[in-house]
């Protein structure tokens, strides 16, 4: 029987050591990294709402606040290599990527994507990146969308007005012409003379016209000069004017002035105003 020497620390050269110690290193590491991921997958937030929006149970306290069993509704225990969920809270990694999770507006829940287990559109669900967003159910893929937005309901349109019916403005009726013609111009000086458009002179109306009163009209009962007289009737003349009736027509303030105390008003206290029949 040989007996070996006991190995000495001369027995290992500079670079056998070296290797030696990376060796223990790293199964050191992995080890650690092994028992830290399977001690991970039993943590969740330590929060209520971390473990809900999973599924999960809550029950307090500390170091695993989650509880091992499922809300109603949640399906079943999914142990992840990171937070352990129920299966009806979360779409998993390997059925939906990070990026699309984002794309879709839901919550990325490092194992996967957050969802409705009661599978309802939801207005303001937790599983929706924007809290005031709308969780919709779709196929394959829920998402979160913005709220609707009201449409104002348009005011009614309004009945158009109807047409008025222009009012037509008859002309004043005509004076009738006497059917006795006169050349009489013995017409009493002062109002009656004026009113007529002559110029009166002394105690005499005579026959000429006043400036701007028009030419001497002498068909009717009385001469008048044209501009001072209307060819209206008696009564639209004294009743509906207010204007003095001189036999043979209308008096009219040739001067078309608006006039007190005017003597082609039938009342000479009156104005004479100026319009479309005076």
């Amino acid at each position: 029987m040989k007996f070996m020497k006991p190995l000495s620390s001369k027995g290992f050269g500079h670079v056998e050591l070296v290797l030696a110690i990376v060796i223990v290193a790293i199964v050191s590491f992995v080890g650690i990294r092994v028992m830290t991921a399977s001690h991970a997958a039993t943590v969740a937030y330590l929060t209520q709402s971390g473990c809900s929006i999973r599924g999960r149970t809550w029950v307090g306290g500390t170091g695993n606040p989650c509880g091992s069993t499922c809300l109603a509704g949640a399906g079943t225990l999914v142990v992840a290599p990171v937070y352990n969920y129920c299966s009806g809270a979360e779409t998993a990694a390997k059925s939906i990527s990070q990026a699309t999770c984002a794309s879709y507006g839901r919550v990325w829940l490092l194992d996967g994507c957050a969802r409705r287990a009661d599978q309802k559109t939801t207005a303001k669900a937790v599983q929706c990146a924007n809290t005031t967003y709308t969780y919709t159910v779709e196929s394959p893929y829920d998402k979160c969308v913005a709220p609707a937005v009201a449409t104002a309901p348009k005011p009614p349109t309004p009945s158009p007005s109807p047409t008025p019916t222009p009012v037509t403005t008859s002309p004043p009726p005509v004076a009738t012409t006497p059917p006795t013609t006169h050349t009489n111009t013995a017409v009493a000086a002062g109002r009656e003379c004026t009113v007529r458009g002559r110029v009166t002179s002394g105690t005499t109306c005579t026959t000429s016209c006043a400036s701007g009163a028009g030419s001497l009209v002498t068909s009717g009962t009385y001469a008048y000069c044209s501009s001072a007289v209307s060819k209206f009737s008696e009564s639209y003349c004294t009743t509906t004017l207010g204007r003095y009736w001189v036999t043979d027509g209308c008096a009219r303030r040739a001067d078309q002035r608006q006039t007190a105390n005017a003597p082609q008003c039938a009342n000479t206290a009156y104005t004479y105003y100026i319009s479309a029949y005076d």
